[in-house]
This record gives C-alpha cells, sequence and structure tokens, in this order.
C-alpha cells in the first residue's frame, strides 16, 4: 500500500465509505484500529480491528434506515485530525428522523488509521429516536 499522509488516509477512507468499498477501507484501517461507540447509543461498544469496523457498519445500518453525513470541518496535525460533520438520522424501527452533530477525533499513523473516537451531541436524543 502507498504511504499516505494523514489527510490523504482520510480523504481516502471517506471517500471508500461512500463507494461502500470494503477492500479499499480495510486497506486504509490498521490492524490495531479501534473505534469507541458512546454508552449511551443503541450499537454501543468498542470495536477492532477490520472485523470490528464491519460489525458496527451492521449495527448502524440495523438501527438507521438512512444516515446522511456532512462533513463540516475537518483538520489536523497530520496525526490528530478533529473531524466536525452533522448526522441526519432516520430510526428503522421508529421511522422517526433526527438531524444531530459528531465531533470524531481520528489517529492516523503509518498512513492508516488507528484510532476513531465519535461524540455525538445528544446521545440521548439519538437514542430515543431509534427505540
Amino acid at each position: 500500500m502507498a504511504e499516505h499522509n494523514g489527510r490523504e488516509t482520510l480523504d481516502a477512507f471517506f471517500a471508500a465509505f461512500q463507494a461502500q468499498d470494503a477492500a479499499a477501507m480495510e486497506a486504509l484501517l490498521a490492524p490495531d484500529f479501534v473505534i469507541h461507540e458512546a454508552d449511551g447509543l443503541p450499537y454501543a461498544g468498542t470495536y477492532k480491528g477490520f472485523a470490528g469496523w464491519i460489525d458496527l457498519l451492521g449495527r448502524i445500518g440495523a438501527t438507521w434506515e438512512s444516515l446522511t453525513p456532512i462533513i463540516r470541518h475537518l483538520f489536523g496535525d497530520g496525526t490528530h485530525f478533529a473531524v466536525l460533520m452533522d448526522l441526519a438520522l432516520t430510526a428503522k424501527a421508529t421511522g422517526r428522523s433526527i438531524e444531530t452533530s459528531v465531533f470524531e477525533l481520528w489517529t492516523v499513523e503509518a498512513g492508516r488509521i488507528k484510532e476513531v473516537r465519535p461524540f455525538y451531541w445528544d446521545t440521548k436524543a439519538v437514542a430515543e429516536v431509534a427505540a
């Protein structure tokens, strides 16, 4: 895999996510990748490696009929990045929708994504819409 700088890695990952290109996403995640979802969310937990990422996507897909992320700001120092995005969510179980914001901290090392820590603006409201 060609070495990317951190911003190029994130741009490539977001493009692969949008294209639903699992092979490209896997190539951009570190073997010890971890993402931490808040306890108040329907898909709470810590997910590890590419298998964990796929598990999380499955749980998110089981929760939301539609999920539209819009990245508003992305900035960082080459290794650590802050991503602020708006989310429009529609729950499968209730049919209700919510618009919210999520702030995420991303860590990129050696051209691969090592860690993501999402912080939802209002996890309680998100969970209530999903339930």
